[in-house]
């Protein structure tokens, strides 16, 4: 998670912890599930935009 957020950092970034979508973002780094469609399938569970597929 560390990395993640010193990476979002140096591109001027950050999680925001009042954004559904960061949060669930945030979950699927800290769980280590980093396949895109499992990500995806989680974003649209809580009706967020997915990040590659719709």
């Amino acid at each position: 998670m560390d990395e993640a957020q010193k990476l979002l950092l140096s591109a001027g970034y950050s999680f925001n912890s009042h954004q559904q979508y960061d949060m669930i973002i945030k979950y699927c780094i800290e769980k280590g599930i980093y396949k895109l469609e499992q990500i995806d399938e989680y974003l649209q569970m809580f009706s967020e935009k997915p990040l590659f597929f719709a």
